[in-house]
């Protein structure tokens, strides 16, 4: 039986953002108890539904309690979703390889007993099977949708290249993995904060061309690359405050930024970049929230966005964040 408790999943040094943001948002929310990554909450509302807006939460539903087995976890969750359900089994820290190897475990087991599809459509339940070794198994449940995971936990597992200057490789990826886009191969990217590279490799080796900007230098490793189809970076060394219309390419169709700014100064910039850009379908734009007060205006940055004529704007903390969230914006 689902018990009157949610829970969030959430990177672990961000975990205290996660709890203000649930209890700021749902003021009938009783803080429960916690690990490293996972918060509970009791709340009379609990459902399968709870938490799909939430910034700092790569997952967040209903919670349906502990098991000590993969027999007793399967006993926590109604026989009618058993097999209609995708499951998700994860680490609930990923930096930690014992739970990592647990969760494997978990995985292989529940497979051996038919329940191993994992790809949930819209409106489908996902089972979330948290694992962290030496602790029960935390079963819960959510509905999936635009702007859920569809991949466990939250967790894509990027592979960055040793040639990559920069962990923005990850970042961009996982953007790209969270809010399904697909940018199509042979299209062209504005990217806005550009250096040393790292999410313009990314970029590249998808076969995107890019027109980059940044006061900074470009790893040469980058600016040398060639993607697919010819895909390469035209890079301008200078800040995104003083980009032209001549500068840019008419038919870019995705605008990205990762400037090391305060969010209302970049999203400025990129205000200014995104009305040059007719043919703009979508934006992938990282946030810095390096001080209180910009954790605190995280719904402001959100509504800044939306009006730049985006129609759909969505927000989320990436596994690979530190003190920063992503906005990916639809026109």
């Amino acid at each position: 039986m689902a018990l009157p408790f949610v829970f969030v999943i959430t990177n672990v040094p961000t975990a205290p953002l996660a709890k203000r943001e649930v209890l700021a948002a749902h003021a009938d929310a009783r803080f429960a108890f916690s690990r490293p990554g996972l918060l509970t909450f009791k709340h009379p509302s609990a459902s399968p539904a709870f938490g799909e807006a939430l910034v700092f939460a790569r997952v967040a539903g209903q919670s349906l309690g502990n098991a000590a087995s993969v027999d007793e976890t399967i006993a926590l969750v109604p026989e009618v979703l058993r097999a209609s359900a995708a499951w998700h089994v994860f680490a609930r820290d990923p930096e930690d390889a014992a739970s990592v190897s647990r969760a494997a475990q978990v995985r292989d087991a529940l497979a051996a007993k038919g329940l191993s599809r994992s790809t949930p459509s819209d409106g489908e339940i996902v089972i979330d099977v948290v694992v962290a070794e030496g602790e029960p198994l935390f079963v819960g449940h959510h509905l999936h949708g635009r702007g859920r995971w569809s991949v466990a936990g939250g967790l894509p597992e990027v592979v960055v290249p040793e040639t990559s200057p920069s962990r923005a490789f990850a970042k961009i990826e996982e953007a790209l993995v969270w809010s399904g886009l697909s940018p199509k191969r042979g299209s062209t990217v504005v990217e806005l904060g550009a250096s040393p590279g790292g999410a313009t490799l990314a970029m590249l080796m998808r076969g995107l061309h890019v027109v980059a900007f940044d006061p900074g230098e470009l790893d040469r490793r980058v600016r040398d690359f060639v993607g697919p189809g010819g895909a390469r970076v035209t890079f301008h060394e200078r800040a995104a405050g003083s980009v032209s219309k001549q500068d840019l390419p008419d038919d870019a169709r995705l605008l990205v930024s990762d400037m090391n700014l305060a969010p209302p100064v970049a999203l400025r910039y990129v205000a200014r970049v995104r009305a040059m850009l007719p043919k703009l379908e979508a934006a992938v734009l990282t946030i810095k929230l390096n001080d209180e007060k910009m954790i605190e205006q995280t719904s402001r940055w959100i509504e800044l966005v939306r009006a730049m004529r985006f129609a759909e704007v969505r927000a989320t903390q990436l596994p690979s964040h530190r003190q920063e969230m992503v906005i990916v914006a639809r026109t």
